[in-house]
């Protein structure tokens, strides 16, 4: 009982510290914020959006606080949920898309992907899979999958990059 009511009590501060945090983005903030994920990510049609503002987490050398401009690290951490996709996203103070990370569930793999998995697994199927890229400061974007495939009671896990290249050694998951 009493881990419950504990459980409870941490769910139920999780909802308020978000709907806190979503308040202390002011409106011109929020609409700059707005802009710039529709700028960065175009298609995106969000079900619900969270912005926590980063302000004054500055570092510390040598046992005091810095007050150098360099050390601050301001700035936006937004978490969109899409129809089909999610991103987490880092901006700057200036509305800068810093990184991002965008998730996608059953997608299907382009050709060069289908066909390297296929060769290596002729009698497995994909079940199921997900999608990753990474949108990185300097303009670069990595894109990963991973797959579960099956073949009876069998099942394993594989993850390739976009080329279709296996990045780990399969790992067999239990029924």
């Amino acid at each position: 009982m009493k881990k419950t009511i504990l459980v409870l009590g941490m769910v139920l501060m999780g909802f308020n510290m978000q709907s806190k945090a979503q308040e202390m983005l002011n409106i011109a903030d929020n609409e700059q914020m707005m802009a710039a994920i529709k700028r960065d990510f175009p298609e995106l049609v969000y079900k619900e959006k969270t912005v926590v503002p980063l302000k004054d987490n500055r570092t510390k050398k040598q046992g005091f606080v810095s007050s150098e401009k360099e050390s601050y690290k301001e700035g936006y951490v937004a978490l969109i949920k899409g129809e089909k996709r999610t991103i987490s996203a880092n901006y700057d103070e200036n509305f800068k898309l810093l990184g991002a990370i965008v998730h996608r569930e059953n997608i299907a793999p382009n050709l060069e992907v289908r066909n390297a998995l296929f060769a290596a697994y002729p009698d497995w199927r994909i079940a199921k899979n997900s999608y990753k890229a990474i949108y990185k400061e300097d303009g670069k974007k990595v894109e990963r999958f991973k797959f579960t495939l099956t073949k009876g009671e069998e099942k394993l896990i594989v993850h390739t990059d976009m080329h279709g290249n296996f990045l780990k050694p399969p790992k067999n998951k239990k029924v």
